[in-house]
């Protein structure tokens, strides 16, 4: 591909397609032998090919030539994203045609180690295995869980299965995260997500999620209360110590190692609106103990018509 040849400053490159189309490896190659300074890779609109793709196998060839094709291909792409520092992936398809075990590098590929910022958005366990391996990333700074094209998706019942990607994470260095209005995540799952994480966030964006009582205690981090969120916690730990993922806990005796510091003691941004279980209370709390609080934005307030606006923050 010549337009991708011979440009070593190349710092950000942006694909952005209407349809979905498999990219050739020659194009995710050329990123690796090309782009030397690259850090940012924004790609919408691709299929990525795990091992042979069935549909589009080339019956000319031989079954070890379409096998290293693929694997090729899928190297490629894996080699690209280890390069870069942020990485955008929306709109986009991983499938594959063959059992992944005989797959080597999709299984043995867990972290990104240069990840600082992702924008991910993706349902399937293909998409959510690709996840995991990008919240392994031990610097990895900011995730925007979210997509551009929401004409593509019909709103579905799976943030459980992201929370429990992002809680089994337990991101040391993330310090803003954004997850998309369009998938309203629970209570629990928001405080959850929220107790998973070491470090105070700086940025918190879910609006019209359904933010409530737990995530605010996990937000201002005060104590837990026995048959909170924790069992969603629970249930992760469990998952990763081969026991059951049906089973889970109703109760807690210790509070998670991990809440530590209050996030509402960092946080600069916070977006909560048309999140309808938010009260004004809650609110006069979050106002109250966010000192570096810069950017605010609250669900709509049912204040009296002769009231002063403001003083629903009082």
């Amino acid at each position: 591909m010549p337009i991708l040849n011979n440009n070593p400053k190349i710092e950000e490159l942006s694909v952005q397609l209407i349809s979905k189309t498999v990219f050739p490896k020659a194009f995710w190659k050329a990123i690796v032998s090309s782009f030397h300074s690259l850090r940012t890779l924004r790609i919408h609109g691709a299929v990525i090919v795990i091992g042979t793709d069935v549909e589009n196998k080339n019956h000319d060839r031989s079954e070890e030539e379409e096998e290293e094709e693929e694997d090729t291909a899928l190297d490629a792409f894996l080699d690209a994203c280890l390069t870069v520092e942020h990485l955008d992936l929306d709109f986009i398809d991983f499938r594959h045609g063959r059992q992944l075990a005989t797959c080597p590098r999709w299984t043995e590929c867990r972290v990104l180690p240069n990840l600082r910022h992702l924008d991910f958005f993706g349902r399937t366990q293909l998409d959510l295995e690709f996840l995991s391996k990008c919240l392994s990333a031990p610097t990895l700074q900011s995730l925007r869980w979210s997509t551009s094209h929401k004409e593509q998706y019909a709103p579905g019942e799976f943030t459980k299965l992201v929370t429990q990607r992002i809680v089994e994470a337990r991101l040391a260095a993330l310090e803003s995260l954004e997850l998309w209005d369009g998938m309203p995540f629970t209570d629990k799952e928001l405080a959850a997500i929220l107790d998973s994480l070491a470090n105070p966030l700086k940025e918190f964006s879910v609006a019209d999620s359904r933010f409530g009582e737990e995530a605010l205690i996990s937000l201002l981090r005060q104590p837990l209360t026995s048959g909170s969120h924790q069992d969603l916690l629970l249930l992760s730990d469990n998952s990763t110590k081969g026991e059951s993922p049906t089973t889970t806990t109703t109760t807690t005796t210790t509070l998670n190692p991990f809440r530590q510091v209050a996030h509402c003691a960092t946080l600069q941004k916070l977006d909560l609106s048309d999140c309808q279980d938010v009260t004004e209370d809650m609110i006069q709390q979050i106002t109250a103990s966010c000192p570096d609080l810069k950017t605010f934005y609250p669900p709509e307030l049912d204040c009296d018509s002769s009231t002063n606006a403001m003083d629903c923050f009082d």
